[in-house]
């Protein structure tokens, strides 16, 4: 017989038999002919009905069959304590004392046949055909009720979306499933049909799908099956899902369709991930074709180029189609594909590394480095070139032009300050020779000249930016620059011992010109006259927001002390106010008459050059505070 599993074969499976009577010799000669008319039968007696229940007991018969007329418990109350026990198990009562009577209380006991004893051996051989009969209807049955019961639980345990829908495309059967996967309730899904508008049935491409395309309508009026179609509907909610769906018709016993079978997968969250990769694709396509200046290339373990673009291949006379297939042995000179095919290994490795190189007269900086699954294996290699050698060209004529200005700051500095001491010198013996105001004057500018170019000479050096940080004793640094700093009676007090990670150079820069700041604008010698101010301004045309700056307490102190991530310089002296806190640090710009302007901008560029931060508050006396914070502290 058939079943959804495959076909059994119920007619060559063996049937045993247990026959109950109470005479042994006709027992006997019954088992014998009914073997011999189906060799498929074994049999097995019993002389009584309690000798029959105990073998029974031990299971493995497909059948019983049993006289009526038997001591003790006659025939009918024998089937009727086997049906209690055996409900499914076929029963042949097969008697020599037969009537109505007997045959209806047979019936009413659940008799699967009955057979009346007779003369001659025929009767052994209908004996044996209704005993296979018997047997087959029940093991159909069985069967059939079996192949049910696990068709019912696949259904309703298998992962996909199962639904059945009849000749007229009504749903009429859907599994649990069916409620995540079309977001109804089974009874909800069984009230639609295939064409409901509320399925609004598209293709992948957002357009509608006509009738006669559809899925159902496909399977039925072919009568084929349909697998890995996929279109979407929409949800509920109004969202839009993707199906994968596979279709079966199921016949009637005509050779019919009766009706069409569907699984739904849905395949939503795998489209949308194919659609990101396949931007993702068409972005990277695009990034390697157009990668300006360079090249970008992938390699597989034996170091052949599997992919490769930019812009820069077209420069040196190359395209893709050249470099893919190749190893860099069999196009680059062998120095060259030595040196890369090194990186390669390395990258394979785990080591990512940069390089640089020349090729057919362009300097290329190269950098490899693994490309991973998502395993975390590496699978292949990058290799990322940019042309430098423009860049390059310009890093040496810049070098040249800084060697031209430290010439040019070299003469500022000897060709000026030599004239200009001597001119210092001759005005103080004119001071001797004479009392004159004009000298002070000039003696005023000559000190403001030397100071203008001792501020230009740091700012033409201020190209160098950081060379090498190194760890610095604050300490130690802000003595010797206290020493250079001509300091008017003024005091340092130093409240730190920290060590900070800079530039020795550019921070004794930023320290000496803060202290010349604190000293010159905090001492009574810096007293500003409001008619001065009025007559002159400031350097750079403006006049302070805060009026005349005056120092009345004596010669300023200067503390250096610790801050949280850094540290500060502050004094005692004026301060600066508020609105003038942000100008301080331009260059050109000072609230003295005869101030350069370009002491605060050199120490903004010595903090800028090291990645650090400044800013202009209060001090605790009330003079200025400038504070310095993300600084690497040792």
């Amino acid at each position: 017989m058939s079943s959804p599993f495959g076909t059994t074969s119920a007619d060559a499976a063996p049937i045993r038999v247990l026959h109950v009577d109470d005479d042994p010799a006709f027992v006997e000669t019954a088992a014998e002919f009914v073997q011999l008319a189906d060799d498929r039968i074994t049999v097995e007696t019993a002389d009584s009905a309690g000798t029959g229940l105990a073998r029974l007991a031990e299971g493995g018969f497909d059948c019983v069959v049993s006289d009526y007329d038997m001591p003790g418990t006659n025939g009918i109350e024998f089937l009727e304590a086997v049906r209690a026990d055996y409900p499914d198990l076929p029963f042949v009562l097969f008697t020599g004392h037969g009537s109505e009577a007997v045959a209806g209380d047979a019936i009413s006991a659940g008799v699967t046949d009955y057979l009346q004893k007779a003369h001659g051996i025929d009767q052994y051989t209908i004996l044996a055909h209704r005993i296979a009969n018997a047997v087959a209807a029940t093991r159909s049955t069985l069967d059939a009720e079996r192949s049910r019961r696990q068709l019912d639980h696949i259904l309703r345990t298998v992962p996909a979306c199962v639904v059945y829908l009849d000749t007229a495309g009504r749903f009429v059967f859907a599994n649990q499933r069916a409620t995540a996967v079309l977001g109804l309730e089974r009874a909800e899904v069984t009230e639609r049909t295939y064409d409901a508008p509320e399925w609004d049935n598209r293709d992948l491409d957002g357009d509608p799908i006509p009738d006669e395309e559809l899925p159902f309508r496909r399977v039925l009026d072919s009568g084929e099956p349909l697998y890995g179609f996929e279109q979407s509907i929409r949800s509920p909610d109004g969202t839009r899902k993707v199906l994968l769906i596979n279709g079966v018709p199921l016949f009637d016993d005509a050779g019919a369709v009766e009706g069409v079978l569907f699984a739904l997968t849905d395949v939503t969250a795998r489209h949308e991930l194919e659609s990101e990769l396949a931007t993702r694709a068409d972005q990277y396509r695009t990034l390697v074709e157009h990668f300006p200046g360079g090249g970008v290339f992938l390699y597989n373990e034996a170091f052949e180029c599997v992919r490769a673009g930019g812009r820069g291949l077209s420069e040196v006379g190359l395209s893709p189609a050249d470099i893919e297939g190749d190893r860099p042995r069999d196009r680059y000179p062998p120095a060259i594909a030595d040196e890369i095919e090194e990186h390669l290994g390395d990258a394979f490795e785990g080591r990512e590394s940069d390089f640089e190189q020349s090729y057919r007269g362009r300097q290329y900086r190269v950098r490899t480095l693994p490309v991973r699954d998502a395993d975390g294996r590496i699978e292949q290699v990058m290799a990322v070139s940019q042309d430098v050698t423009e860049q390059r060209r310009r890093e040496r004529e810049l070098s040249r032009q800084n060697e031209r200005l430290d010439d040019f700051a070299d003469v500022v500095s000897h060709d000026l300050k030599g004239p200009l001491g001597v001119v210092a010198g001759r005005l103080e013996l004119a001071r001797n020779d004479c009392d004159s105001e004009h000298l002070d004057h000039a003696m005023g500018a000559l000190d403001r000249s030397r100071l203008l170019i001792d501020d230009l000479l740091a700012l033409a050096r201020e190209r160098d930016g950081v060379s090498e940080v190194e760890p610095v004793e604050l300490t130690t640094l802000a003595r010797s620059c206290w020493d250079h700093v001509e300091t008017d009676g003024a005091t340092l007090v130093i409240e730190t011992t920290r060590t900070v990670r800079a530039d020795p150079t550019r921070l004794r820069q930023l320290l000496t010109n803060l202290f010349r700041n604190c000293v010159e604008h905090g001492s009574t010698d810096s007293r500003l006259e409001a008619d001065d101010l009025a007559e002159h301004g400031s350097s750079d045309g403006q006049q302070p927001a805060g009026g005349a700056v005056e120092r009345t307490g004596g010669a300023v102190t200067v503390t250096l002390g610790d801050l949280e991530g850094g540290f500060y310089v502050e004094d005692d002296g004026p301060g600066i106010p508020a609105a003038e806190r942000e100008r301080v640090f331009e260059r050109g710009y000072s609230r003295k008459v005869d101030g350069t302007g370009f002491g605060l901008s050199i120490v903004r560029d010595v903090v800028a050059s090291h990645g650090w931060q400044v800013a202009v508050t209060d001090g605790v006396a009330g003079g200025a505070r400038f504070e310095f914070s993300d600084v690497t502290v040792v």
